[in-house]
């Protein structure tokens, strides 16, 4: 045997060698290492999750509870206050008086005694210092509440996106595995034309190429879905889990109302509209509170006295008061408050149209993306049915010797891009239509049958 036949017998050892590993790669690639067991998971119950296990509700709601409590604390300032007082006395010597010294000293008191006074007191008038203060009360507690209300959507929205983007990673791992299933396939037939003679080395060899592209897509979009798990589990407020996101109740459509609707509705139910309001309605009642401390106060108030023992100096009482107050002089403090507290009204206003500004921006972007998103489905779709059928006919044109194996490799490679975009897009319409949601101030929701 020549030189030259023992190069074309090595050349062809090694590339039936290389045929061979790239077959037994896509074998054990179709066949992935089995892990941790997965649980299914829904967008409801990813959302369910999310709003109980999340940390920053839990902060929410405890300035909630704390606003609450300084709105009570300020209503009990206008009911009745009663309060007990009770003490023991004992004394090492009991003072005596005496103003006849054949006449038995007084004693003025006992060595032990216990004295208890009752008091119950109301604010009659306070010029409206307390009613402007209960006022800024409960509007602290509104916008606490409220506050507490676009957590939730906020939890609920960064749960639901990552949620999406799962079901997109695993999406596109079923398109990357499909073309690789397909291009093994053809990398098979290929092989076997190739040893029948039927078609030249280079169509073995381009096949190849195509499985390993095909492998690379895999491995990449297997590393994606890792990624999704981990930020679904930080979303939902978990430590671990090895979740798969299910479409079950997923939309595959959103209507979209009109962008002055949307606008119209936005201002009215977004929390943070809500707040600017109360924010507004409580530096009003600084202002009250602000005048009533220049104002005239009027008080009552009644307590009775008991000793266990009564003297001639110590003696059950009730006593009765009817207290006024009218500053008269303050130095310009009380005007000075008021003029705060306008200022403060005047920057809540300011702050509402600032508001308004924001959410209209929100709204107008979200609206313009959640359009652009539909529209870009229909295109997909016939992306997809035009790709499908291109392959179609180059395979056709393929086993007639009509066409190349580059151009089934590029038909395989049209068709699989189209139906990542096709998933991408119905992707981001979902993804679109969640945040259009939160910039309305809605919950995010899951559409059963849809």
């Amino acid at each position: 045997m020549n030189s030259h036949s023992l190069r074309i017998h090595d050349r062809n050892s090694t590339f039936h060698r290389a045929v061979f590993i790239i077959l037994f790669l896509s074998a054990v690639l179709a066949f992935p290492a089995s892990g941790e067991d997965s649980r299914e998971l829904t967008l409801s119950e990813a959302i369910s999750l999310a709003l109980v296990n999340n940390p920053s509700l839990n902060e929410a709601s405890e300035k909630e509870k704390a606003a609450r409590a300084v709105e009570l604390d300020a209503r009990s300032s206008r009911k009745v206050q009663a309060r007990l007082d009770s003490r023991q006395t004992s004394l090492n010597k009991v003072p005596e008086m005496s103003v006849d010294p054949r006449v038995p000293a007084i004693a003025l008191g006992d060595k032990n005694s216990l004295t208890s006074t009752v008091t119950v007191q109301k604010v009659l008038s306070s010029g409206g210092r307390l009613e402007g203060m209960i006022r800024q009360a409960r509007g602290s507690r509104e916008v606490a509440d409220l506050g507490r209300e676009r957590t939730r959507q906020m939890v609920a929205f960064e749960a639901e996106i990552a949620f999406l983007q799962l079901v997109l990673a695993q999406g596109e791992l079923g398109v990357a595995q499909g073309a690789f299933d397909t291009a093994s396939e053809y990398m098979r037939v290929a092989q076997s034309r190739f040893e029948s003679k039927s078609v030249a080395e280079f169509d073995v060899l381009r096949a190849g190429v195509q499985v390993e592209e095909s492998r690379q897509d895999v491995i990449k979009t297997r590393a994606g879905i890792e990624i999704a798990k981990a930020a679904l589990i930080q979303a939902i407020g978990l430590r671990q889990g090895n979740f798969i996101a299910t479409e079950t109740g997923l939309i595959a459509s959103f209507p979209i109302p009109s962008l002055e609707e949307s606008l119209k509705i936005a201002c009215q139910q977004r929390p943070e509209m809500q707040s600017a309001d109360w924010r507004i309605d409580s530096a009003k009642a600084g202002i009250k509170t602000a005048k009533g401390e220049s104002r005239p106060t009027l008080s009552i108030s009644s307590s009775y006295q008991k000793m266990d023992h009564e003297t001639a100096f110590q003696m059950n009482q009730w006593t009765a008061i009817l207290a006024a107050g009218i500053p008269l002089v303050d130095g310009g403090h009380g005007r000075s408050k008021v003029q705060s507290a306008r200022a403060q009204l005047e920057q809540q206003k300011a702050g509402r149209d600032a508001t308004t500004n924001q959410i209209e921006k929100e709204v107008r972007q979200a609206h313009a993306r959640l359009s652009s998103a539909h529209s870009q489905i229909d295109v997909a779709v016939k992306r997809v049915e035009f790709a499908e059928e291109m392959l179609r006919i180059t395979h056709v044109r393929y086993s007639s010797g009509m066409s190349t194996a580059t151009e089934v490799a590029d038909a395989q490679t049209s068709l699989t891009r189209a139906r990542q975009g096709y998933i991408r897009a119905l992707s981001d319409m979902r993804m679109a239509a969640a945040e259009f949601r939160l910039a309305m101030g809605e919950h995010s929701t899951v559409k059963e049958g849809n």
